[in-house]
């Protein structure tokens, strides 16, 4: 079996130590490196090319917005997961903005970031379900259409309905 490849890219240095514990318990995950600032995290992502960058929205040196972005263009190939204490609407909108395939809650994110590793190995997306059922209630809110199931979108393993 091949390893799915993680960078870990958080300045909290306890938090990449748990999230690494938490990791290599999976036979499937490897975590291969980690960043403790945007910069660093771009730079190792060049270098070590991860599969999947597991990003805190707030950086220092650089923010997750722009990292995100430059890790896009250097590796189109690398995917990356936002982890954030936030699940601000904004904070979503300008994640899916960057690129980013995902953002995972740090409430949950023991339960919700291996399967959204494995997600987003698979090419999907996924959000925390918190974020997910936000969305849709505000989107049924503005419309009154019926909802638009994207194939390549996966949250949770189920297909997502998002309106356009």
């Amino acid at each position: 079996m091949q390893k799915t490849t993680v960078l870990l890219a958080d300045d909290n240095l306890l938090l990449r130590n748990g999230l690494r514990a938490l990791l290599e318990q999976e036979l499937d995950i490897d975590v291969i490196g980690e960043a403790k600032n945007g910069q660093q995290a771009v730079r190792m992502a060049k270098r070590l090319h991860p599969e999947i960058v597991i990003m805190d929205i707030e950086m220092p040196s650089m923010n997750s917005w722009e990292a995100t972005r430059k890790i896009h263009q250097q590796s189109p190939e690398c995917r990356v997961l936002i982890l954030s204490s936030y699940g601000r609407e904004q904070y979503v909108r300008q994640v899916c903005e960057t690129g980013a395939c995902g953002y995972v809650i740090k409430e949950t994110a023991s339960v919700d970031l291996v399967m959204a590793i494995r997600e987003a190995k698979l090419g999907n997306t996924y959000f925390s379900p918190g974020i997910c059922r936000s969305l849709l209630e505000r989107n049924r809110g503005l419309n009154d259409r019926p909802p638009v199931e994207l194939k390549s979108s996966k949250i949770g393993g189920a297909g997502a309905a998002w309106y356009n």
